[in-house]
């Protein structure tokens, strides 16, 4: 095809114009400004779709934090006459901020967790507890973990290792603290739940809620336990005889 030809010559400046398009818009879609753009929008939909939600939960006690802060900071802020003193103003000031960082420490560390445990533990053993008859160790203290216990329990005895075996755990809890209270006027106590397993081996009927979940750290909680020692040849008998114990 000869090179002057008007049509090859059109093509040939067009696929230019395209190439030069593209480059243009690679070399912007590359730049800061684009990158700003991008994340702004992905920004704007986040706060759209999801954060603006999770925002509306949090919204009204903060906004009720910044109003008592602002009255605080009115009251203790003027001398004894009633006018604003600016060393006053300060020392309000600083104040309120110490004491903002340290119970927003305290709120997201403490309070937010010991609620969350809390309900979870009330819905869990009030509509998810369960009840079996198993063959029950001693229990051990979790290393790293103060007042939490982790006890070992089988369906048949003697024990088939990983094939047969249940870990349960034994730990404090804010709600079972509220129940004893309630009904005994004193605490909820692990040791003394504890103390329920009183030989190497024990035949026990226990209350319990959870599920073992490995990869969550998830495990079935005992929360009742009624035990009696076995030695072997007893062990049939005694499962019968705890099956029969009604929990309290």
């Amino acid at each position: 095809m000869n090179d002057d030809d008007p049509l090859s010559r059109a093509e040939e400046l067009l696929r230019d114009e395209q190439r030069r398009r593209k480059a243009k818009e690679t070399a912007a879609e590359s730049s800061p400004l684009a990158a700003i753009d991008r994340a702004v929008g992905t920004g704007s939909i986040l706060w759209r779709r999801y954060l603006r939600r999770v925002w509306a939960l949090f919204s009204w006690p903060v906004r009720k934090y910044w109003s008592l802060c602002k009255r605080l900071f009115h009251a203790f802020a003027k001398d004894a006459d009633g006018r604003y003193s600016k060393p006053r103003g300060a020392a309000t000031i600083f104040a309120l901020a110490l004491f903002t960082v340290f119970f927003g420490f305290h709120l997201i560390v403490n309070a937010i967790p010991m609620a969350a445990r809390f309900t979870y533990d009330a819905l869990a053993i009030n509509l998810l507890a369960d009840a079996d008859v198993l063959v029950f160790s001693q229990p051990n203290s979790v290393e790293g973990r103060p007042g939490e216990l982790v006890v070992y329990a089988c369906r048949r005895y003697p024990c088939e290792a990983q094939f047969d075996s249940v870990e349960f755990r034994i730990r404090d809890s804010i709600y079972l603290d509220v129940v004893s209270y309630i009904r005994y006027f004193q605490p909820h106590y692990p040791g003394e739940l504890a103390g329920a397993f009183v030989s190497e081996e024990n035949g026990c009927k226990v209350r319990f809620y959870g599920k073992r979940i490995k990869f969550l750290g998830f495990y079935p909680q005992i929360t009742h336990a009624v035990c009696q020692p076995i030695n072997g040849a007893n062990a049939e008998a005694v499962l019968a005889a705890v099956a029969d114990v009604e929990l309290r």
